[in-house]
């Protein structure tokens, strides 16, 4: 559903996994347990720095802060070492 062109599947998708993010540490890291190689972090963040449709960056956002606060160091670092606050950035100097 991440690679859906349509924005409203999209979106609803992102608010889906930011949701089970905000639930609990422990529902962060099933989702996270079943994504090894973080390929859904990966394309959150590849949506992020290609979007800048409010009604998808706010969901992504969400997602990306729910992981990095809610897991362990070592997936927050790895999230920064994915470009995570460039990305960032843009998004919060777009006008």
């Amino acid at each position: 559903m991440l690679e859906s062109t349509d924005d409203n599947i999209l979106k609803d998708t992102l608010w889906s996994l930011a949701n089970i993010c905000d639930s609990s540490d422990e529902a962060t890291k099933e989702l996270l347990k079943e994504d090894p190689t973080n390929k859904c972090i990966k394309k959150i963040i590849n949506i992020l720095g290609g979007n800048n449709k409010t009604e998808i960056v706010v969901p992504a956002l969400r997602f990306i802060g729910n992981v990095v606060s809610n897991y362990d160091d070592t997936v927050t670092t790895h999230v920064v070492d994915m470009g995570i606050l460039s990305i960032v950035e843009k998004n919060l100097t777009h006008k």
